[in-house]
């Protein structure tokens, strides 16, 4: 599935969700099994520039606990402090998809299914692909800084019969990551706006320039990233490549990423969308994300 504005599959203006169904109690079993944090293969690890904490520096309980709320309205920030490091600036539990709206695309008739579901008392994002493909983004951008972390745990049940992803009939993934890295509307040049116009954000009056998809595919032996193979603007980084079914945790640097993918510092700001899809294989998708966050070293 192709995500960039004015390719093949033209996106559709984002509209407001229609998977807000509200929160389903799931039979499903959730097996719970050992976390593994992986650092994807070959990735840089950049010096950190810590930005001011405004509001934190204050000492009355009063307004910390404004701020708190305050943020927690702007993307659920992590406030419990550093872990192996870094600190979070954002944190998606799937409780409900209030920060996201649907991504829907011209050219494809049926969209991915995307629900809440609890098990065991934690919640999870439900993404089932059945010949569709459409996605979720966030509402919110931030702004691109050295030492960025992307951290999240993802399973994937059932994997799409695309065969090989290099090609436009194999561009199916049970679940993908993206970072979609956009510059500011208004500094861009005549031709960049005439392209902004055909973006599926041309309502957030920003230009999407270059993106990665993290993605989980079933087929082993692909190079550490390649082109997208509807648009050499996306590159892929295949993340993990078996079929095991079980819960995965991915760290990965996406400035360091950019870098490697497009040889050239990225642009001043990004957001995060996540996708299933089926629609090029004509097949069927399982999977699941337990949490997303933002992090700072």
């Amino acid at each position: 599935m192709n995500v960039q504005g004015g390719s093949t599959h033209s996106p559709k203006v984002p509209s407001l969700m229609g998977c807000q169904d509200g929160i389903t109690l799931s039979s499903v079993h959730h097996k719970v099994v050992p976390q593994r944090i992986q650092t994807c293969r070959g990735l840089a690890r950049s010096r950190v520039t810590r930005p001011a904490r405004a509001g934190f520096a204050k000492q009355s309980v009063w307004l910390l606990s404004l701020a708190v709320v305050t943020m927690g309205l702007i993307g659920s920030p992590d406030i419990e402090g550093s872990r192996e490091g870094s600190r979070a600036v954002f944190r998606e539990d799937f409780s409900d998809l209030a920060h996201w709206r649907a991504w829907e695309f011209d050219k494809v008739d049926r969209a991915t299914r995307y629900d809440i579901r609890q098990v065991d008392g934690n919640f999870l994002l439900r993404m089932e692909a059945d010949r569709s493909a459409s996605g979720l983004i966030l509402t919110r951008n931030y702004p691109v800084q050295e030492g960025v972390q992307l951290r999240w745990r993802w399973k994937a049940d059932l994997h799409p019969a695309a065969t090989d992803p290099l090609r436009r009939q194999g561009d199916d993934y049970a679940v993908r990551v993206y970072v979609i890295f956009e510059q500011d509307a208004a500094d861009a040049g005549w031709l960049e706006r005439w392209v902004l116009r055909k973006s599926p954000f041309r309502n957030e009056g920003i230009l999407p320039e270059r993106s990665l998809a993290y993605a989980w595919t079933s087929i082993a032996g692909l190079p550490d990233f390649y082109p997208n193979p509807y648009t050499d603007r996306v590159a892929v980084f295949p993340v993990e490549m078996d079929a095991s079914g079980e819960w995965r945790e991915i760290l990965v640097t996406p400035v360091a990423d950019y870098r490697r993918a497009f040889g050239k510092d990225p642009p001043a700001y990004f957001r995060l969308a996540v996708m299933s899809d089926a629609d090029d294989s004509q097949s069927r998708a399982l999977a699941w994300l337990d949490f997303i966050e933002i992090r700072l070293e």
